[in-house]
């Protein structure tokens, strides 16, 4: 995130991760839509009760939209709390197998907000070459699957899919029009600010000194001299 030299770094301690500990398992992105965030907003300020949080109080997609744009600092706190509740009871948790090790690297997205790549080391003994291999057998690919579709899921809301399809009926052509000059003027923004430096939920992150990447290792840097 950031600069070059960031980036560099970043990508020799994932080098060092994977000379150490082979390739990594599992890649996942994880990226937070913090303008639906009820979580995102209370840290902005708005007066929330989360232990129940109704669709009525949260407001329209555009009021949460502004809230989130203005609110920076807000933002940052939300994604690192959300990632760190991710990495302890997801990823640590065994959610998705015994884990040796992650590393995970935070960028910035088109709108300005972050989001992570994450890579995941899982605690077998399985080499790219093993996995190859065992992949020819039936048990082994019965049992793979059985642990994807155990880990992997996907809900969707029906009842707000066919609620948002009848909206869409309903909508006369006045506001399609105010709507689609809408997302133009915001693919125009998010084309325009993806060309910035930083983003202002980075300069917040780096001011209240959140770090760029996630990882349970330390890393110890080293200088070596080459004499003739």
């Amino acid at each position: 995130m950031g600069s070059a030299h960031s980036r560099s770094a970043l990508r020799t301690k994932t080098h060092s991760l994977c000379f150490n500990l082979g390739l990594p398992s599992l890649f996942v992105a994880i990226n937070p839509a913090d303008i639906h965030s009820a979580v995102a907003l209370y840290f902005a300020g708005v007066d929330l009760d989360l232990d129940r949080v109704l669709p009525e109080v949260l407001r329209t997609s555009y009021e949460r939209a502004q809230i989130i744009a203005t609110h920076p600092v807000a933002t940052t706190k939300f994604f690192n709390c959300l990632i760190k509740s991710i990495l302890k009871c997801l990823v640590l948790g065994g959610v998705l197998g015994q884990t040796k090790a992650y590393f995970g690297t935070v960028e910035s997205q088109g709108r300005g907000s972050l989001h992570l790549h994450l890579l995941i080391w899982l605690k077998h003994e399985y080499t790219p070459a093993q996995l190859k291999e065992n992949i020819q057998n039936q048990d082994f690919r019965d049992n793979l699957l059985k642990y994807l579709e155990d880990v992997v899921k996907e809900d969707l809301d029906l009842s707000r899919g066919v609620k948002s399809i009848e909206q869409q009926r309903v909508t006369n052509s006045i506001d399609n029009a105010i709507e689609k000059s809408r997302k133009l003027v915001l693919r125009c923004y998010n084309m325009i600010a993806s060309q910035q430096e930083v983003s202002g939920v980075q300069v917040a992150s780096y001011l209240m000194n959140y770090d760029n990447h996630y990882t349970i290792h330390n890393y110890i840097q080293k200088s070596f001299s080459y004499l003739d």
